[in-house]
């Protein structure tokens, strides 16, 4: 009986610490931080080809705050930037990404869909990523892993970060908690983001992706009472909304303290209404607007 009773008191004193407990967000104050930081999207996604070199080093000459690209596993098990589970869109290449080695990836032009003079893109790796950045501005990858289990990209990511001493520049976002717990676990001072949205992903992203994945955004990551837990358990560094999700639950979130990016606000009224509600930055397609914005506020 009282082995009974002290197994229900640990149950209960658990239960109290997951609904009281929040996590302390110190990492963001060892950013330096503007009054609010622009990042452009997808490299700088309007002005060149999607998650390429070149869009970066365009960000970084615009002088943005920081780059948000996307991070996948080839078949031979390298980190490679690209955003689609597919490479028919963005690519002269065809099927599924995952099912490439680097080589066959390196092969393909990146560049020419979006205009001629980009022709010769190729896909990077997220070491040539990092290379580029260098600290000149932030870079945020999304780590874009459906499964419970590792692909080992947060081993990738995490190992590089320490090759290149980028823990003060870098962050490692995802929607997928337990990528963001095994992260925290490899190395506490990797920064990380909870990426997060209320509806699920676009149905037709969902037909693209590999049937060894999992379909979507569960229902729990789509409730905020269950990532509120999710929040308590992993400890991110920073969180991401997208620009659809509650928005009484983003003001929350910003009441409290919390380091809260929105994404992608493009165009002038989203851009100013997102800005409006203060967030510690926002993730657009549209930087450049977004700082003219700003500076005329």
């Amino acid at each position: 009986m009282i082995k009974i009773k002290k197994i229900g008191l640990l149950i209960f004193m658990a239960v109290v610490f997951l609904l009281v407990y929040e996590p302390n967000y110190n990492a963001a104050h060892i950013m330096q931080k503007s009054d609010l930081q622009v990042i452009a999207h997808r490299g700088f996604g309007n002005y060149g080809p999607d998650n390429s070199l070149s869009a970066v080093k365009m960000a970084i000459e615009a002088n943005v705050d920081g780059v948000d690209l996307d991070g996948q596993m080839t078949s031979d098990g390298k980190l490679v930037i690209y955003h689609d589970p597919n490479l028919d869109r963005l690519s002269d290449g065809k099927g599924p990404l995952k099912e490439k080695t680097l080589a066959e990836l390196k092969a393909l032009d990146v560049g020419f869909k979006f205009d001629e003079k980009f022709r010769g893109e190729r896909i990077a790796t997220y070491e040539e990523a990092l290379r580029i950045v260098d600290g000149k501005v932030k870079l945020i990858v999304e780590l874009k892993t459906s499964t419970v289990g590792s692909d080992s990209s947060e081993n990738i990511a995490v190992g590089l970060i320490q090759k290149y001493n980028a823990y003060d520049w870098t962050i490692l976002s995802s929607f997928n908690p337990f990528v963001l717990y095994r992260i925290k676990k490899l190395d506490k001072k990797v920064k990380t983001m909870f990426i997060f949205k209320d509806v699920n992903v676009d149905p037709e992203i969902l037909r693209e992706i590999h049937p060894t994945d999992s379909k979507g955004i569960p229902w729990v990551l789509r409730n905020d009472f269950c990532r509120s837990l999710m929040r308590r358990l992993i400890n991110p560094d920073f969180l991401s909304a997208e620009i659809t999700v509650n928005k009484n639950t983003v003001k929350k979130l910003i009441d409290k303290g919390y380091p809260l990016f929105l994404w992608p606000p493009n165009d002038e009224k989203t851009i100013k209404e997102s800005i409006g509600v203060k967030p510690y930055g926002v993730i657009t397609d549209e930087p450049i607007l977004a700082k003219e914005i700003i500076v005329n506020l």
